[in-house]
């Protein structure tokens, strides 16, 4: 049985501390701050640090090279919470993908001291001394590019009229509707965003832009306005103008696009082109197309009990659950289920199942609270649909409560089928919207 306690949590911090440690030893360093700002249109990651020169004790000039001795020490530590903090795609920031092995911290460290920088400079009154770094994201995003080769998309078996552009600008300003929540957001620039249509079909995502493009310009480029130069370099001056009827994603990094739009894209062979050669743009609000300071981050509990949970349904070999993050914890998606058709009764063979999941989640901290959801497949009865869902939220509640999770941790509740993750076509893309996620929520 895992065990995790705050004492425990301590000792694994948030990703971040990695870099911390490897300055553990300028305890002694005094204060240095950093602005760091997120430019997606520019591609970079822009910091300003500052010392307190004066605090220090450095005596100038000799002491300039100490100055900048000490804010190259300190500039992993100061950059390092907003490089961990950028989206991946729709369900990973980069601290997870650390986390998680994908990548490594040593190669976010020289990508960290491969930036560019000025020479430090002093106010006037010599008592701070200011330093700029530049970090290019294209520097982060080839490290995740890993397909060899951009697959092609089928085209669909619907056709209309449409031809060739010279490429495609997605419109997501503005506050957007969230799939399958009952809320609107803007969307949020992320190195890998998915376009989807409001069936969930995947239009775009980078294993079908050459994998050189994907590395060096990404698979989209962001502006804020249809005559800013990225939308003239990324689409061209006959561009296919789409606007998205909503956002998708833990992170609200995907755009949502009507079927007709998707047609238009897909029923001519030009325009599949311009995907593998990532001749899209979106564009987005000025205020999420910059952010300045540190994004949130997850609490200190999240990457450990996350990991924790992972292994421990690795180790009992349980399958058909996926492990994701979302901005309040950890939600475990679990597909196939086997009930009594029709009914919340749990068939026997699936106890084991279910149990094992109940007791990765029992190990939580007591302050974690769990959110159960259920969800079904939509066949045309939404009243039968929905209350179906209830109870078999309600059922799966019941194996946390045996598993020694108190019922006052747990909420239920059900949606029917008007969440669904995928298309209601066929029997495949029915059973993965027939699931329950369990969201771990973690005391702070």
């Amino acid at each position: 049985m895992i065990k995790i306690t705050k004492k425990t949590v301590a000792v694994i911090l948030y990703i971040a501390t990695a870099f911390l440690a490897i300055n553990a030893r300028d305890n002694n360093i005094p204060l240095v701050s950093a602005v760091n700002v997120v430019n997606w249109e520019a591609e970079e990651i822009e910091s300003t640090i500052t010392l307190d020169v004066e605090s220090a004790g450095i005596i100038l000039p000799d002491g300039r090279k100490s100055v900048y001795q000490i804010m190259r020490r300190k500039l992993p530590e100061m950059i390092s919470p907003v490089i961990f903090s950028i989206p991946v795609d729709s369900s990973t920031i980069l601290g997870e993908a650390v986390n998680s092995g994908e990548i490594s911290l040593s190669e976010i460290h020289k990508i960290i001291d491969a930036g560019k920088r000025t020479s430090p400079w002093f106010s006037q009154d010599l008592k701070t001394s200011t330093m700029a770094n530049t970090i290019s994201l294209s520097k982060l995003r080839e490290i995740f590019v890993k397909h060899q080769t951009a697959y092609t998309a089928k085209k669909p078996l619907d056709s209309i009229p449409t031809r060739t552009y010279s490429g495609i600008i997605i419109d997501a300003r503005g506050k957007l509707p969230v799939h399958g929540e009952f809320t609107e957001e803007k969307l949020t620039p992320s190195m890998f965003p998915k376009v989807r249509t409001t069936q969930m079909k995947t239009v775009y995502e980078r294993n079908m832009v050459y994998p050189e493009t994907a590395s060096n310009t990404g698979i989209v480029s962001y502006a804020v306005s249809p005559k800013h130069e990225n939308c003239i370099n990324g689409a061209g001056n006959d561009p296919l103008y789409i606007k998205a009827v909503g956002i998708y994603g833990i992170s609200r990094t995907d755009p949502v696009i009507s079927e007709r739009d998707y047609l238009r894209i897909f029923c001519d062979n030009g325009n599949l082109d311009l995907l593998k050669r990532g001749r899209v743009v979106i564009l987005c609000d000025e205020d999420v197309i910059k952010t300045s300071g540190v994004p949130q981050v997850k609490n200190e509990n999240y990457y450990f009990v996350r990991r924790e949970i992972e292994r421990f349904l690795e180790e009992k070999g349980v399958e058909g659950v996926e492990v994701a993050g979302n901005k309040n914890g950890v939600t475990l998606t679990i597909y196939g289920i086997r009930f009594v058709a029709d009914s919340a009764e749990i068939l026997p063979e699936e106890q084991d199942r279910i149990y094992e999941i109940a007791r990765a989640l029992a190990s939580t901290d007591e302050g974690t609270r769990f959110i159960i959801e259920g969800h079904t497949a939509s066949v045309g009865r939404p009243a039968g649909e929905l209350q179906l869902s209830i109870e078999r939220a309600d059922a799966i509640a019941s194996r946390l409560i045996t598993a020694g999770i108190d019922s006052s941790r747990i909420e239920t509740a059900g949606y029917g089928g008007t969440r669904p993750i995928a298309p209601n076509n066929n029997e495949e893309n029915m059973a993965r919207n027939r699931r329950v996620e369990i969201t771990a929520i973690f005391d702070e």
